[in-house]
């Protein structure tokens, strides 16, 4: 079976005071193993305040921890995953409606769900936190960032019943990089750089730390927070 090792680095930035983003790595945990179920990378970028983007972003990661809980009866792989992003929709809008001092709370979400056995993946995903794909020598981004044209999202996780989300299906293989991450990474580390990184690293770790490191330098603007997964061959 192919290895998949990933790690994760999150930074404030320079200019921000507290950090919006949040991200999970559902991958070799305990109630993940129990459970035989694929593993999950997410990452979330909170709007609406510092406080309420935080706890929007927060709260979409941690529903997707119910996919290793549910009972097998009520399990339906990818169409659970979907219900899971519905189910984070429904609680970040209630929390939006309750208070005025919640107006404008929401958060982007991007998770990749991976097979490990058949490397089949599928990439869901609302709002502008982007994944990207590094294979043979050529990155490429798999999302299409939900942004008008003054740079404003149109679709997030809070913004109640018009939420539409986003669906790719790839096959993975031995060797693929890659890498999720809010657009304090990817809206200021352009795309020769991502590459380079992704490229050069030796371990998803450093990979990680290098492009909010390398985010800070070049600005620091937004929180950064980046989660890069390498497949690896197979293990005898």
């Amino acid at each position: 079976m192919p290895s998949i090792t990933a790690a994760a680095h999150t930074a404030i930035g320079l200019t921000r005071k507290t950090n919006e983003d949040d991200h999970r790595i559902y991958l070799d945990q305990e109630i993940v193993v129990q459970s035989g179920r694929p593993p999950l990378f997410a990452v979330a970028d909170g709007m609406g305040s510092y406080r309420n983007g935080a706890q929007a972003s927060s709260l979409a990661v941690d529903q997707l921890g119910h996919f290793y809980s549910l009972e097998p009866a009520d399990f339906k792989g990818e169409r659970s995953l979907q219900d899971l992003f519905f189910r984070a929709n429904t609680a970040v809008t209630r929390l939006r409606n309750e208070s005025r001092a919640n107006y404008g709370m929401g958060t982007t979400l991007t998770c990749l769900m991976v097979d490990p056995a058949t490397l089949e993946a599928i990439l869901l995903y609302v709002g502008d936190s982007g994944a990207w794909l590094l294979r043979a020598g050529e990155l490429l981004r798999l999302t299409i960032p939900h942004v008008d044209q003054s740079g404003a999202i149109t679709q997030h996780i809070g913004m109640g019943p018009g939420m539409q989300l986003e669906r790719v299906r790839l096959l993975l293989a031995p060797g693929d990089r890659l890498l999720l991450c809010s657009d304090g990474v990817d809206g200021q580390v352009r795309s020769s750089m991502l590459d380079s990184v992704l490229r050069d690293a030796p371990s998803p770790a450093e990979a990680a730390q290098a492009l909010t490191s390398l985010a800070d330098k070049l600005g620091g603007k937004d929180n950064a927070t980046a989660i890069v997964i390498f497949v690896g061959e197979a293990t005898p």
